[in-house]
C-alpha cells in the first residue's frame, strides 16, 4: 500500500512526516517545509510549480490510455467504502497503522478538535454521500481545501463524481484529513492515477489553478484577487453570514436558532452567524442569546450540545481576541460576561461572545467572520437592513417581517427564511 505519512507520538511534541502523492505513486520531495501544526511538528513535501506542470502535462498524454472510471453508481459506491473506512478503520499511514483513535488524538493535538466534533463533522461528510452529483465534465479538477473544517471534503467527493481526476491542495494548517481520505478512496479501489495530493506554498496556489481545468479554492481575504477574475474558479468564503430579525418575533424560538447558528460547529462554518440585525426589542433579544451562550461549557471537558475547540497557539488566540476587541467601540457592550479569551492550563479556548453595537453604521463588527463562535448584534430597521449586507455571502431571515418588499439584496447572496415555529428553513 502507498504510504502518505509517516507519524509517531512517542515524544512530548509528536512529529509527522506529509508526502505528495503524484502520477499513482507517492513522492519524497526534497522542497520541504517543517511547521508547528499545535503540538505536532510536521515535515511536508512541497509540489514546485515545475513540477504541477509536468504532471498536468503527463496526465493529459495518459488518460486516453488508463482504464476508464466506472460509472457513477459504481463511484458513489466507492466513495461510500471510502467514508465508512474514513472513521473507524485501520489505514495504513506511513509505518503505522493508523486506527480511530490516533486520528482523533491528532485532530485534537494539532487542530484543538474534540472528539465529539470530530464524530459530527464525519456524519455531515457522510451525509453528503446523497447529493453528490452524478453528470460528468471530465478533465482535471482541483479542490484547494481550508484549515478550519474538514467538513469541505466533500467538495473532493463532488469532483470525484464529474472529474477525470482530482487533485488536492491540502491546507499546511490541517493536512491530515485529506491524506486519511486519500488512502481510504486507494484503498477502496479508486484508480491511483486519478488522484493527487500537491501540498505548496502560498505562491503555488496560483500555479495549482493555472494547470486544471477547473478548480474549488476555500479561503478568505488572503487569496490572490486574480482568482476572483477566473470563470473557472469557484472562491468558497468567507460567508460573513447575518441574520436579519424582523419587528416581532418569539423571543425563546428564535433565541434558540440565533444560539445555534452561532455557536454549531465551534464557530467554524461559513454559515454560522456573525452579525445580528434586528428591528425588534434588541436589548430582549440580545441578553437571552447571551445566557444562552455563556452557559455553553469551554474547556477540555466539551459541551456536549455545542463541544468548542482548543486553540492550539496561544499567539492565535490572543491574535484574534485582540482583533475582536480592538474594534470595539465606546458606545458598544459585551452582553455575553466570560472574557473572550479563557486559558484552562496550557491550552486557550475563545468563549462564545455577544457585542451589542451602539450604531450599525460603518460599524467594523458587521460582516466579521472569527474562527469560533462571535457575534454582533444591533437595532436596524427592517428598511435598512439590507444596506448592510453588501459583502455577505448567507443571509438568514427570523421572525416576522413585513414582507419581501423590505428585501434589497445582491444577487450573489444565499437568502434562507427560518420558521421559528419549526427551527426548519
Amino acid at each position: 500500500m502507498n504510504v502518505l505519512a509517516r507519524h509517531e507520538f512517542d515524544d512530548p511534541a509528536g512529529s509527522m512526516q506529509v508526502e505528495i502523492f503524484r502520477r499513482g505513486k507517492v513522492y519524497h520531495s526534497r522542497d520541504r517545509d517543517v511547521i508547528d501544526i499545535g503540538k505536532v511538528s510536521v515535515d511536508i513535501g512541497l509540489a514546485p510549480s515545475l513540477m504541477l506542470g509536468d504532471d498536468a502535462r503527463w496526465l493529459r498524454r495518459e488518460l486516453p490510455r488508463l482504464p476508464p472510471l466506472p460509472p457513477p453508481a459504481d463511484r458513489r459506491e466507492l466513495i461510500r467504502v471510502a467514508l465508512e473506512r474514513f472513521r473507524p478503520a485501520q489505514v495504513q499511514i506511513g509505518s503505522s497503522a493508523q486506527t480511530a483513535d490516533p486520528f482523533r488524538e491528532l485532530l485534537r493535538r494539532a487542530c484543538g478538535l474534540p472528539g465529539q466534533l470530530v464524530d459530527d463533522w464525519i456524519d455531515l461528510l457522510e451525509g453528503s454521500l446523497n447529493r453528490l452529483p452524478d453528470g460528468n465534465r471530465g478533465g482535471i479538477e482541483l479542490i484547494s481545501l481550508p484549515a478550519n473544517t474538514f467538513v469541505c471534503l466533500e467538495a473532493w467527493l463532488a469532483a470525484l463524481m464529474r472529474s477525470d481526476a482530482v487533485w488536492i491542495r491540502p491546507s499546511r494548517r490541517e493536512p491530515f484529513c485529506a491524506q486519511r481520505l486519500l488512502t481510504c478512496l486507494l484503498e477502496a479501489g479508486w484508480p491511483a492515477e486519478r488522484l493527487g495530493l500537491y501540498p505548496t506554498r502560498r505562491e503555488g496556489l496560483v500555479a495549482s489553478v493555472a494547470i486544471a481545468d477547473r478548480a474549488i479554492v476555500f479561503g478568505g481575504s488572503e487569496l490572490p484577487s486574480s482568482l476572483y477574475r477566473r470563470n473557472d474558479v469557484d472562491v468558497r468564503g468567507p460567508g460573513r453570514t447575518r441574520a436579519l430579525v424582523g419587528e416581532t418575533f418569539d423571543l425563546e424560538r428564535v433565541s434558540r436558532i440565533l444560539v445555534r447558528q452561532i455557536a454549531s460547529q465551534s464557530g467554524r462554518f461559513c454559515t454560522n452567524v456573525g452579525t445580528i440585525l434586528c428591528a425588534g426589542n434588541v436589548d430582549l433579544l440580545g441578553r437571552s442569546i447571551a445566557t444562552a451562550l455563556d452557559r455553553i461549557v469551554v474547556g477540555p471537558v466539551p459541551d456536549r450540545s455545542y463541544p468548542q475547540a482548543m486553540h492550539t497557539s496561544r499567539d492565535e488566540g490572543q491574535g484574534h481576541a485582540d482583533w475582536l476587541n480592538s474594534r470595539i467601540r465606546d458606545d458598544d457592550v459585551q452582553l455575553t460576561s466570560r472574557p473572550i479569551l479563557v486559558a484552562e492550563g496550557d491550552a486557550v479556548y475563545l468563549a462564545p461572545t455577544l457585542i451589542k453595537l451602539g450604531r450599525a453604521e460603518g460599524h467594523p463588527l458587521i460582516g466579521m467572520e472569527l474562527p469560533f463562535p462571535v457575534a454582533c448584534i444591533a437595532e436596524v430597521p427592517e428598511a435598512r437592513q439590507s444596506s448592510l449586507c453588501g459583502d455577505a455571502g448567507f443571509v438568514y431571515l427570523i421572525g416576522d417581517r413585513s414582507g419581501p418588499g423590505t428585501l434589497n439584496l445582491p444577487g450573489h447572496v444565499s437568502v434562507t427564511t427560518i420558521d421559528p415555529a419549526t427551527d426548519q428553513p
